[in-house]
């Protein structure tokens, strides 16, 4: 059996086998996230200290030190819990309101060895659910992984720049004539990956690439 099937029947049994808890308060129910614990999560406030010179801005919705914020995302990329994403997804919703129809929103892509792992890129379930919410035009055509990296957050920052050089490409016949693009990631530390995607980008005739992160840490 492959490991896509594998997966989901791993999904099955847990649901099966495991009710759903709201990850803060602990009352079960359908939610991971209660609306109401949701609702009360700290939206992001500091300033970010992040490498590089291609990405223009960054907004960030969250801070990766909230354990609730730390344990969903985690369930999500390693236990495979893709119902997070939903969530996940309510808490962009106001951040990426903020930009117009003239931009488009790109999420950071997966190795195809990764996703053919997780069986899902988990930026793009979580900018899904958003744009569900608002009018958000989504491509993931447009910017390619076409280097395994290790995951960052077990790196350093000077093994972070090794790691992430030279690993994205672009599509410049998806890309066309756009000029505006907003990359997406579920969490940023120095922004490594952010500006090298921003620095193919760019190289490839966009003019502006900012950034929106689901969390700092």
């Amino acid at each position: 059996m492959d490991q896509p099937k594998l997966k989901k029947y791993w999904r099955f049994f847990q649901d099966l086998l495991f009710p759903i808890y709201c990850l803060d308060c602990q009352t079960e129910g359908q939610d991971w996230l209660c609306p109401r614990c949701l609702a009360r999560i700290k939206r992001w406030s500091g300033r970010a200290s992040l490498s590089g010179d291609y990405l223009d801005q960054i907004v960030i919705a969250a801070d990766y030190g909230n354990p609730v914020i730390r344990q969903a995302i985690h369930l999500l990329k390693y236990q495979f819990i893709s119902d997070l994403a939903y969530p996940l997804g309510k808490i962009l919703v106001e951040p990426a309101s903020r930009w117009s129809s003239q931009w488009v929103f790109v999420p950071i892509p997966l190795h195809r060895f990764r996703h053919r792992w997780r069986d899902f890129n988990q930026v793009e379930l979580i900018l899904r659910q958003a744009s569900e919410a608002i009018n958000l035009d989504v491509r993931t055509d447009i910017l390619l992984k076409t280097k395994n990296t290790r995951p960052q957050m077990s790196l350093n920052k000077a093994e972070r720049e090794v790691n992430i050089l030279d690993a994205f490409t672009v599509n410049k016949t998806s890309l066309g004539k756009i000029e505006n693009i907003i990359l997406v990631d579920d969490v940023v530390t120095t922004g490594q990956t952010l500006n090298q995607a921003a620095k193919v980008l760019k190289q490839a005739g966009v003019r502006r690439v900012e950034g929106l992160v689901l969390a700092h840490g």
